[in-house]
């Protein structure tokens, strides 16, 4: 079992972005090479564009997903890595997509 929480911010001229999130994984099968988990996580998300109202711009701000991902160990500490989770965007009206996503991820041992 693996717990992550992120928190990332850019600030370019007028617009402001930001989001912070948790996401906690479970291994189903770990062996010196790969390994395939479950996760669930969410976030929430901010967008503004420097009116001077500094309201969110986004209509669903709120994310949870979960899903299933594959990691291939490449050396000890980088891994290939790749998930497909089904992320609900959370607001007045829900839309729930498949975002599949990949990822370089290095693993300080």
């Amino acid at each position: 079992v693996g717990a992550q929480i992120a928190f990332g911010a850019i600030k370019l001229g007028d617009n402001t972005y930001w989001d912070v999130g948790g996401e906690i994984q479970y291994s189903f099968d770990a062996n010196i090479d790969n390994h395939i988990y479950g996760f669930i996580g969410g976030g929430y998300y901010y967008a503004s564009t420097g009116d001077s109202s500094n309201d969110n711009e986004l209509d669903g701000p709120g994310r949870i997903g979960f899903g299933v991902g594959y990691e291939w160990f490449v050396s000890q500490s980088a891994v290939l890595n790749i998930t497909l989770p089904l992320t609900f965007f959370l607001g007045d009206k829900t839309e729930i997509l498949p975002i599949p996503q990949f990822a370089f991820v290095y693993y300080f041992r």
